[in-house]
Order: structure tokens, then C-alpha cells, then sequence
């Protein structure tokens, strides 16, 4: 019994938490990859500036976000996280592709399309959900 209350007072407590700080999706994401040399070899270990872009087509065109990071890549591998510089606020409502420049060289080619991962097919079964009966189809009932 003392266990369940517990569990209910923390819970309470972690929503009250969540609509005080309007909980949201953050908009981040993470992005990893292999920095190699034109020889296909890691590139040295060292700090790099890598310029993110995010387009709404697959080549030409305007970028749509775009943010500079500095990074230390090891082994020619880098992680980073997009959005931790400039805010990603785009819609998500139709195709991306990120393009990819370290430092002066020319943006890499091909640029790579965004894809789903398996957990955002069932939350757009949720928008789906939220907006039945409502007279509107999709993400835009939840504006």
C-alpha cells in the first residue's frame, strides 16, 4: 500500500512537473558518423567545424535550418547533436535531406534523406488519435 502511494505522489508529482514546464518533444537530434579522407581513411583525431543543413530537397535548393558545431572527432568518428545551436523548427510534415561540411571543403554529395525511426510510426498513430472526430485530419488538429 505505502509503496503504491509512492509511486502515485511521484507520478503526481512528475506531471505537475511536466505542465508546469509545458512539456514538448525536444526538438534535437542526434546525428553520428565516419569522417574519412578521400583515400577512404578516418581523418586524424582532432577538432573540426562541421556545418549541419537541413533541406526539402534531395539537391539544389535553400537550406531550410542550418547550424555550425565544432566537434573533436576520433578515429574519424563524431557524434553530435542538431539543434543544440540553432532551434530545428521545421514541421517534420513532409521529406528532408541533411547536407554535411566540415570545415572549407564543399558540402558532401549525396546529401542524406531524414528517415522515421520505429517509435515515430506509432506517434503519428497517436496525432491520428487526438484528432478523430474533430473535423480535422493530422498534425495540423493539434496546433
Amino acid at each position: 500500500m505505502r509503496k503504491g502511494l509512492i509511486g502515485v505522489l511521484v507520478l503526481g508529482l512528475v506531471l505537475g512537473l511536466c505542465a508546469q514546464a509545458e512539456c514538448s518533444v525536444p526538438q534535437l537530434m542526434n546525428y553520428q558518423g565516419k569522417l574519412t579522407n578521400a583515400s577512404g581513411m578516418a581523418v586524424s583525431d582532432g577538432n573540426y567545424s562541421i556545418q549541419m543543413s537541413i533541406y526539402d530537397a534531395a539537391s539544389g535548393g535553400t537550406p531550410l535550418w542550418q547550424e555550425t558545431q565544432t566537434i573533436f572527432i576520433s578515429n574519424g568518428i563524431f557524434s553530435l547533436v542538431l539543434g543544440s545551436i540553432t532551434p530545428i523548427n521545421l514541421s517534420f510534415d513532409k521529406d528532408y535531406w541533411i547536407g554535411t561540411k566540415v570545415e572549407s571543403d564543399s558540402e558532401m554529395t549525396p546529401r542524406q534523406q531524414m528517415v522515421s525511426n520505429a517509435y515515430s510510426f506509432r506517434a503519428e498513430t497517436a496525432i491520428y488519435a487526438l484528432t478523430a472526430g474533430t473535423g480535422t485530419q493530422g498534425p495540423q488538429g493539434l496546433q
